[in-house]
């Protein structure tokens, strides 16, 4: 396998050589590496990460497998390989499509996971499956934290609102990604990020990722009801804090609100 030294230790290197994989090309870097490769006379998309930082995607793995089986649109995982030194993940690659689609669409496929039963508890979900925060009274404490840093002037509105509007929330199992880069055709991917939070939160992150108007009445509120305002609060104030393509836009909503 082919790469550059500097995206893979050599002992990775020679470990995913031993699996037979032949590199083509590669689609992503970072801590995790994304190829499109030939493996066992197929092609394939890899996801790479050392065996220290691989809990991203033994979550992606099994997220990927309970949604196959409720038959929502996923990539199909092949394998999980791994070793002492990296973890991997074997996807079939899925086909270029650019025909539009409603957001909503997205959102009606992962009904299923919306669905599904939460225990109590906020935030991403760990490789463990247990969320961030065990209580979702420490979750208010960090989005009140994290809007006194981003935006200071808006703090006293924001907080009193996000407040009064947390007990609207209903805490279930959401995908926690989705934007446009996540979608080919119906296909839904990157499955690293389920959490425990609203579906209006899933709803919120994708309006705010762009292209989408009226996120609220998918969920039967208007744009003044608690639940949609306090999802929408709290996805400025997530998106703000971490980098993604939500988080400029995320940023100048959140300073420019009165």
């Amino acid at each position: 396998m082919t790469v550059p030294p500097a995206a893979l230790a050599p002992e990775m290197q020679a470990a995913l050589r031993q699996e037979g994989f032949q590199a083509l090309c590669p689609l992503a870097g970072g801590q995790q590496q994304v190829w499109l490769v030939r493996w066992r006379g197929r092609l394939a998309v890899v996801k790479v990460r050392q065996r220290a930082f691989c809990r991203r995607l033994i979550k992606e793995a099994h997220w990927l497998r309970w949604a196959a089986g409720q038959g929502l649109p996923v990539p199909r995982l092949l394998a999980e390989l791994g070793n002492e030194h990296f973890h991997a993940l074997m996807l079939a690659p899925v086909p270029a499509d650019r025909r539009p689609r409603s957001p909503s669409t997205y959102l009606q496929a992962l009904i299923p996971l919306h669905q599904r039963p939460a225990a109590a508890g906020w935030g991403p979900l760990r490789a463990d499956l247990l969320p961030r925060w065990p209580q979702a009274d420490a979750a208010l404490q960090w989005y009140l934290q994290r809007l006194k840093a981003l935006a200071p002037a808006q703090e006293r509105t924001i907080a009193n609102e996000l407040q009064t509007s947390w007990p609207a929330a209903k805490t279930v199992h959401i995908h926690g990604d989705l934007h446009r880069g996540n979608f080919r055709g119906r296909v839904i991917l990157d499955w690293e990020s389920v959490a425990l939070a609203d579906s209006a939160d899933e709803a919120a992150r994708l309006a705010l990722a762009g292209g989408w108007s009226q996120p609220w009445r998918w969920l039967g509120l208007n744009q003044h009801h608690p639940r949609w305002r306090g999802a929408w609060l709290r996805s400025l104030i997530e998106s703000a804090s971490y980098p993604g393509p939500r988080r400029h836009r995320a940023w100048a909503l959140l300073t420019a609100a009165r």
